[in-house]
């Protein structure tokens, strides 16, 4: 049996309303009750993490629980991530750290996606990304340079919204 959890909009904060969560995966009780524990926990972070997503995965809420993790306290793991991000942090870099992001997290790794979603052209996305391989020698577009960095940009995303 598969199961589909649609938080009742009743019992959640008004900015919350319309979050659900599809389970492709079979649950017993308490599988589904420490999974909705740990939503109810990450939400917000979800939030901040994958920006404008209205519907989270288990995967997701995983990595979010994980970005949160190490995000509490100075783990070396953090400051390893964070560290690669360090040439983009600089005020002129914003625009580049931005579409890294959104890129990473909120397009799925499609050009045409992030530039529909900053609203500038492809070019200027490929342009951007050309300069993060410049300036901090990743590559966004290919793996493993690609994972460290989507772990580097959520957890920048969450360092970000905490002050």
């Amino acid at each position: 049996m598969s199961l589909t959890a649609y938080p009742d909009p009743k019992t959640l904060p008004e900015a919350l309303c319309c979050r659900y969560i599809p389970f492709g995966e079979h649950f017993d009780t308490f599988s589904l009750q420490e999974f909705y524990t740990r939503y109810c926990d990450s939400i917000e972070a979800a939030t901040k993490i994958f920006r404008g997503r209205r519907v989270f995965t288990s995967c997701q809420i995983s990595f979010t629980d994980w970005c949160l993790s190490l995000s509490k306290g100075n783990s070396p793991e953090k400051t390893t991530y964070l560290t690669k991000l360090r040439p983009l942090l600089h005020p002129k870099h914003a625009e580049t750290l931005e579409t890294l992001a959104t890129y990473l997290l909120d397009a799925n790794s499609e050009i045409k996606t992030t530039s529909e979603l900053l609203y500038i052209y492809r070019n200027t996305v490929q342009h951007r990304l050309q300069k993060v391989r410049e300036l901090i020698a990743l590559d966004a577009t290919a793996l493993p340079d690609s994972y460290t960095l989507y772990v580097a940009a959520a957890l920048h995303r969450i360092s970000q919204t905490r002050g």
